[in-house]
């Protein structure tokens, strides 16, 4: 139980350190920069089709997909949203007649995030939408593969009453290089011209106020937590485990070291007492 606990813990570790956020995505152009790299989503186009508009069945409905070109139309075949809630959607859930049609996701709400590739995984780019209607939301997963502009999978609900949908698409993309193309290299910057005066010091700004930031994975405090807490967690788990079926112990007994944690904050008074007493310079009596 408790090796199982610490692989528990080391796979949670793993995972986190292998998923980054992205930087605040360009919604207009469907742009986002991840480690250092822009992502280009208005490439992906239906390999079938050659339409950014994405579309597939998932039980008793249809669901469609469009993250350019402001999202989905406000009614096509297949999908007719309330006029209300017709503009702005990325993502659709329709009924197989096609007379409703649910927003489940807005293109003006997104939230990236860059899961790095592995020996068995590819790499892959979390995009959620959120703004649907009553809260819906879609998780859409865009895994790198350069042969093509892109396959759809409708996933549908990931749990009953969760109200997040997933969408998947095997694009080229998510790739480092993209497909081929992509937005437009800026402008070079203008020759320099001659020094001028040197000017008054710039005010810090607000602390996490740099946007490199977001582009990070867990630091090295993070991690030294993850691991402290998990060797905590296996500690205390595995040693009652042990004393309990192998020497027998119950109650307090099957605390390990029992004695130790009982006389821990008495130990901690002492210290706090010993080191007061040396700054005062004072007589120390221990408890």
């Amino acid at each position: 139980m408790a090796a199982t606990a610490w692989f528990l813990c080391l796979g949670l570790l793993i995972g986190a350190l292998a998923q980054s956020p992205c930087d605040t995505p360009d919604t207009g152009r469907a742009t986002c920069k991840c480690n250092g790299v822009t992502y280009d989503f208005s490439q992906m186009k239906d390999a079938v089709t050659g339409n950014s508009l994405f579309q597939g069945p998932n039980g008793d409905y249809n669901y469609f997909f469009e993250m350019v070109n402001n999202g989905l139309p406000s009614s096509f075949t297949g999908c007719a949203f309330d006029p209300t809630q017709a503009i702005g959607n990325a993502g659709g859930q329709g009924t197989k007649d096609g007379q409703t049609c649910y927003p489940i996701g807005s293109v003006s709400e997104q939230t990236w995030t860059i899961t790095a590739a592995s020996e068995t995984n590819a790499q892959s780019i979390n995009v959620i939408f959120s703004g649907g209607q009553e809260g819906r939301q879609t998780s859409l997963v865009v895994t790198c593969d350069p042969s093509t502009t892109g396959v759809f999978t409708a996933r549908g609900e990931t749990a009953p009453g969760s109200l997040i949908y997933e969408m998947d698409i095997t694009s080229c993309a998510a790739c480092v290089n993209g497909c081929g193309g992509g937005p437009s290299p800026p402008p070079p910057p203008p020759p320099p011209g001659p020094p001028g005066p040197p000017g008054p010091p710039s005010p810090p700004g607000p602390p996490g106020s740099s946007s490199s930031s977001s582009s990070t994975s867990l630091d090295v405090g993070w991690i030294l937590v993850i691991v402290l807490l998990c060797s905590l967690f296996v500690y205390f788990v595995g040693g009652m485990v042990f004393l309990k079926y192998k020497r027998q112990a119950s109650g307090r007994e099957m605390v390990p070291n029992v004695e130790f944690w009982s006389s821990l904050p008495g130990l901690i008074k002492d210290g706090f007492l010993f080191t007061v007493a040396k700054v005062r310079r004072t007589d120390y009596q221990p408890l």
